[in-house]
């Protein structure tokens, strides 16, 4: 949030040199310039706001599917009879997994920003064969990386479990999270392909379901 805040404030002194240094004569001309530049801005600033705020949203969403087990887990333990102390600690096992998962989702979102502007060049220029042949080599790449990175932390999920936590409880549930690696590199890719050809409230709206519907089914069973 620092950093976040540090770089907006660094933005705006860059902004208000720009709108300086741009600043021209006085007068009515100069006063209609001012106006038609001031509109202009205003329509580059909503259009960017139409783009990125669905696009923040569905960052946002990829974390509420991941609090729907906080939320749900550790309350149908308690309901079953682990206790308060004995639920937690059973969801701290089951837990295990998921800051190795998140290595991989976190390395296949820093990767799939590259192919948005690129699709989107392709969009532009109205080649649909670039975009399709894009969009296909950059699904299968994924799935391909994904699914190597599940079989390897499956594989290696004991000496891993060992290494980290220093006994091998929940290696089987390891095991089992690996896999949801490869979808969530899948899912990532093509949250970024459909933004970069400019479908970018799908994202959004499909990963809001998806953690409705995760935490529905954690009710149901």
């Amino acid at each position: 949030a620092a950093g976040g805040a540090a770089g907006l404030v660094v933005m705006g002194g860059y902004w208000r040199r720009y709108r300086r240094s741009h600043h021209t004569v006085i007068g009515d001309s100069s006063r209609s310039g001012n106006e038609g530049e001031r509109e202009g801005s205003g329509k580059l600033l909503w259009s960017m706001l139409k783009y990125a705020i669905p696009v923040c949203l569905g960052a946002l969403a990829v974390s509420l599917v991941s609090l729907a087990d906080t939320f749900t887990v550790p309350r149908l333990l308690k309901a079953g009879g682990a206790g308060e102390a004995g639920a937690m600690v059973q969801f701290g096992v089951y837990n295990r997994g998921m800051p190795i998962v998140q290595l991989i989702t976190m390395l296949a979102t820093s990767l799939s920003v590259l192919f948005i502007p690129a699709l989107a060049e392709a969009k532009v220029t109205g080649d649909k064969q670039l975009v399709a042949e894009r969009c296909r080599l950059s699904l299968r790449w994924f799935w391909l990386t994904g699914m190597a990175a599940s079989i390897g932390i499956a594989m290696l999920a004991q000496p891993v479990n060992i290494a980290l936590y220093q006994d091998t409880a929940g290696t089987s549930v390891i095991r089992w999270i690996a896999f949801t690696a490869a979808g969530s590199a899948l899912s990532i890719i093509s949250a970024a392909l459909l933004q970069g050809i400019g479908v970018v409230k799908a994202p959004a709206l499909h990963l809001l379901a998806a953690a409705a519907v995760k935490t529905l089914l954690n009710l149901l069973l």
